[in-house]
This record gives structure tokens, sequence and C-alpha cells, in this order.
């Protein structure tokens, strides 16, 4: 957990545990009464400015943008083509039926 602004941050929203209590046959939630009080500079603009653009553009004259398969599963195609076929089939069943 790394807070990007300076301030005070309550960690009962953060931390609880919930448990059963016997004596009292219910259950209960245990939170955190500490608060944690960051002092600092602004870190929310940190992550914008140390990503550099330059880097990605220069690597785009070397990229494949070649279509690739991402599993060579045939069966699938084959499960698919089925279905449809029966879908069909049945279609064409139900509107000669009449």
């Amino acid at each position: 957990m790394i807070p990007r602004e300076p301030g005070q941050y309550k960690l009962a929203p953060y931390f609880q545990w919930i448990y059963f209590s016997p004596t009292r046959k219910v259950y209960d939630t245990l939170r955190s009464a500490l608060a944690v009080n960051i002092k600092g500079a602004s870190k929310k603009n940190e992550v914008v400015e140390s990503n550099d653009p330059g880097s990605f553009y220069d690597q785009i004259e070397f990229a494949d943008n070649s279509l690739h398969k991402t599993h060579h599963q045939h069966w699938e195609n084959w499960v698919f083509n089925g279905f449809l076929l029966f879908m069909v089939g049945i279609s064409a069943f139900l509107l000669f039926k009449k």
C-alpha cells in the first residue's frame, strides 16, 4: 500500500478480521483504530511522468504485426461446426414438418 497523496489515512476500511465469538454466539468484526499520517510531496503525477513514450514509438518500426493463432486446438472447430450443422438440421426439420 503506497499512498500517493499526503494526509491522514484511517486503516479501518483496509484491515479487518471477522471472527465468531463462542461466548456471545455471534459473528464480530475487529477493525483497526489506527490512522497513518503521511507527509511529503504528492506522487499522483509521478507515474505519468515516469513513462517515456519515446521508447515505445522507437520500437514501432521493428514490431511484427502479422496475425498468429493463439492456440491450435482443432477439436473446438469441429464441435462448433457440428453444433451449427445440428441447429440448421433442426431448423429445416421444424420448417418442413408443417
